[in-house]
């Protein structure tokens, strides 16, 4: 059982992978049987609706990380502050090479959500549901509900904006900034990378 478990978490990275890299429709499931190593016949035994079911699972294993990820890091830091510029640093580090797969990336979003509308509420749900956890955490760290709301969006904006020029210059200097910049969205000041 853990062996089919493995293999279907294999389909499912190297899918998403693929989708971030090269976008929805260049990625065929030949190439995600043939780099995840798997079966042909264990890609349809686990996704039999095929390509569509698969990236709604990809969309929804981004949404989990996400969601784990900030989770971990209010639970770790001392300030919501210190906790989403930790957050941010996390995706920095996902992004290093830019050869794996960005959990907070919109792209793959915006190309899928064009394809059916059962893709496009699953990337509306994963939106609203990051927006509500931000918005949680920044109302535990002192904001109130209308500026905690404004200021989710904002950060969803500037965290997909810096996965645009991130991947586009191969650079990770704009996810830095916005964890330089995320004291401002939290408290007004300007606390710096490591503050």
């Amino acid at each position: 059982m853990a062996d089919r478990n493995h293999t279907r978490d294999r389909i499912v990275e190297t899918a998403s992978r693929l989708f971030l890299l090269q976008g929805y429709h260049a990625t065929g499931l030949s190439q995600i049987v043939k780099e995840s190593k798997a079966p042909k016949g264990s890609l349809y035994h686990f996704f039999p609706e095929g390509k569509e079911q698969l990236a709604m699972e990809c969309i929804s294993l981004s949404k989990r990380a996400v969601l784990d990820s900030l989770r971990s890091c209010m639970e770790s830091e001392p300030s919501v502050s210190k906790a989403l510029q930790a957050f941010v640093r996390g995706i920095t580090e996902s992004a290093g090479s830019f050869a794996e797969c960005i959990p907070f990336s919109f792209w793959m979003f915006v190309e899928t959500s064009g394809i059916s509308d059962d893709l496009r509420q699953a990337c509306q749900t994963v939106f609203s549901e990051w927006q509500g956890s931000l918005e949680a955490a920044l109302q535990q760290g002192g904001l109130d509900p209308e500026s905690a709301g404004k200021s989710a969006i904002l950060i969803i904006s500037m965290l997909e904006g810096a996965v645009i020029l991130a991947m586009t210059n191969n650079d990770t200097r704009p996810f830095r900034l916005v964890e330089e910049f995320m004291p401002v969205l939290v408290n007004g000041t300007h606390g710096g990378v490591g503050n």
